[in-house]
């Protein structure tokens, strides 16, 4: 193989108008898998306001010239992750910007609950694994609670931990 050859496969270079060479926009980012990343406990479809559990991702062009990174759209293949908020898509990005953004977890189901996260873009698209895990509440009372005597028209109470 040339020596041509080796150098066009190991840079990806965009020829911009007037014939000037720009790299290509690179996306990263953070946190990234191997490990998924974890989300953590949360319980099922917890109907409680505002307890879900949140991740914040930053996205990254760390390509340099044009043209800018462009995240089209953000998919999960388990509905227990969403973004929250939305962005509004695109995300473009200059070389060197960022954007955060929020990921969402609220398990329909107890036990561990696994997605990939994929954000689609003109780079290569990325894909990050997340897991979590969805809980059941669990509320334990005696068999038996003890008021003893306890006349007509007065009341009683006895504390449960």
């Amino acid at each position: 193989m040339s020596t041509r050859w080796i150098r066009l496969l190991l840079f990806v270079v965009w020829i911009g108008g007037g014939g000037i060479a720009h790299a290509a926009p690179n996306i990263d980012v953070t946190p990234d898998t191997p490990q998924p990343i974890d989300l953590g406990s949360t319980r099922v479809l917890n109907t409680v306001t505002n307890h879900v559990t949140k991740k914040n991702f930053v996205i990254k062009n760390t390509g340099s010239g044009g043209p800018d990174l462009s995240v089209t759209s953000v998919t999960f293949t388990n509905s227990d992750y969403r973004l929250n908020p939305m962005p509004s898509f695109p995300i473009r990005l200059a070389p060197t910007e960022t954007q955060t953004i929020t990921v969402e977890f609220n398990p329909s189901a107890v036990g561990t609950r696994d997605a990939s996260m994929t954000l689609n873009n003109n780079d290569n698209n990325k894909t990050i694994d997340l897991t979590g895990t969805g809980t059941a509440a669990l509320i334990s009372v005696p068999n038996a609670i003890d008021f003893g005597i306890v006349n007509n028209g007065t009341t009683s109470s006895q504390n449960l931990s």
